[in-house]
């Protein structure tokens, strides 16, 4: 059993990957970075402070970011991608050029949704 699924008060159960995502911007900018954990709500990646620049030039972990929507395309498995539409709800500096950001999805594309699910279920046979 995970403690976790106790101590926190999630929608849905975050699951330890390393997985590459790609985010890409309003403003035309892919930033190639890597997911530390996912659920079928949302996905955890980390950057570093250029990525987190690109993102919120004013600093990211400042500045509110509500507003911000990003695209994300992640590889998942068997050649399967995420296609989705999210929002940043958290951002945190970890150190001096490490930040963990916190996206929630929107909606997806390409019935992804499907190819997320499976892979959730894929980790959770894992975890068992």
């Amino acid at each position: 059993m995970h403690p976790s699924i106790h101590n926190e008060q999630r929608l849905s159960f975050r699951h330890q990957v390393d997985i590459p995502v790609e985010l890409l911007l309003s403003n035309g900018t892919a930033l190639k970075v890597n997911a530390c954990n996912l659920s079928i709500n949302g996905i955890l990646v980390s950057c570093d402070e250029w990525a987190s620049n690109q993102i919120e030039s004013r600093g990211i972990h400042n500045h509110p970011f509500d507003h911000i929507r990003i695209n994300i395309v992640a590889e998942l498995h068997n050649q399967n991608k995420l296609f989705a539409n999210s929002r940043i709800i958290i951002a945190r500096r970890m150190s001096q050029d490490n930040y963990l950001i916190g996206l929630e999805f929107i909606d997806f594309q390409n019935d992804s949704d499907a190819s997320l699910q499976t892979y959730i279920n894929s980790l959770e046979k894992k975890d068992t």
